[in-house]
């Protein structure tokens, strides 16, 4: 009897659809935040170059702003000045002192840099007692225990000094006004500054040294200039959610990366992070499949089909054929 042989097929490869997600273009803005340590006299407002070590933190907060305004990609939007003060004296004269020192500041960079007295936010905190419940916190002070409880169950501010004048007969405010006051006077100051757009060329050598300067469209252009799979292109896309960590966009897209990639579970862990939007539903579907999942697979792609996700439609198509055979 002549044997017929079985011609067995092949199994079938499916084809399935990635979404990628284009950013828009958006405009660009960053901040930086920094400390002046300025130095006054005792009651005073006045900033003076020549006291003490102010010469010094000039030289600072001159370099950060001309790093700024010589940039030619850069373009100071607003300036945000708070001044902070130690807890001596009564907590409505602080506030008062810290406003002033802060203005005082604010006159400067506007002469100094004939910057727009309209982009300046000037505020006075006052009395920074937040800081010095953290300093002391971090300390070995002898009354560290004492010192916290006075900061949270005194909620007179002026009525906190009394108390901690009576620690250690007098040792521990000394202790405090010599060693834990001085740093609290100080300056905060926020710059913001719009970036030019960048065309792919740039960005891509711009990505390379200072990412944070690119915005999500792009880092996405970038990503498109290099082949889909390859290194470069998903490292584009993890750079992408390392400098936009809360953006669906950025997840999504390096999850994709990663499906590409053969990286299926770290595709699904990225997802799961943004699990309720669906436009992650047709990739969680892709994931599961190529990991053999095909039941948790056609949950998702129908759950986008149901969305109007044409990409899922084509991949439910897909993952048929693969359970037909």
């Amino acid at each position: 009897i002549a044997l017929v042989p079985r011609v067995i097929p092949a199994d079938y490869a499916p084809t399935y659809k990635l979404t990628y997600i284009v950013p828009e273009v958006e405009v660009k803005s960053l901040s930086d935040r920094h400390t002046a340590m300025f130095n006054f006299e005792v009651g005073r407002y006045e900033l003076l170059r020549n006291y003490k070590s102010n010469a010094t933190e000039f030289s600072e907060v001159d370099k950060v702003v001309n790093d700024i305004r010589n940039n030619p990609d850069f373009e100071i939007t607003e300036f945000a000045i708070t001044g902070y003060a130690s807890p001596e004296a009564s907590a409505p004269y602080n506030r008062t002192l810290s406003q002033n020192r802060a203005n005082s500041f604010a006159d400067y960079l506007v002469s100094k840099f004939n910057i727009d007295r309209s982009r300046f936010t000037v505020t006075g905190h006052g009395e920074d007692w937040e800081g010095l419940r953290k300093a002391v916190s971090a300390s070995s002070l002898a009354d560290k225990q004492a010192v916290l409880d006075i900061i949270d169950n005194i909620s007179n501010l002026d009525a906190r000094d009394a108390e901690l004048m009576k620690l250690s007969g007098g040792e521990t405010y000394r202790n405090l006004l010599n060693n834990y006051y001085p740093p609290l006077r100080r300056t905060e100051y926020v710059v913001a500054y719009s970036v030019r757009p960048f065309d792919v060329d740039e960005a891509r050598e711009i990505i390379k040294t200072n990412p944070r300067l690119l915005g999500l469209n792009e880092m996405y252009l970038v990503a498109q200039d290099y082949p889909a799979g390859s290194a470069q292109f998903k490292e584009v896309f993890d750079i992408a959610t390392r400098h936009y960590p809360d953006s669906d966009i950025a997840i999504l897209n390096s999850a994709s990366a990663d499906i590409e990639a053969g990286n299926m579970d770290a595709a699904i862990e990225r997802m799961n992070r943004i699990a309720d939007n669906p436009k992650v539903w047709n990739n969680m579907g892709v994931a599961h499949a190529l990991k053999g999942d095909l039941i948790t697979a056609k949950e998702y792609f129908n759950k986008a089909v149901s969305d109007g996700d044409d990409d899922a439609r084509t991949n439910l198509e897909e993952l048929t054929k693969v359970n037909s055979k």
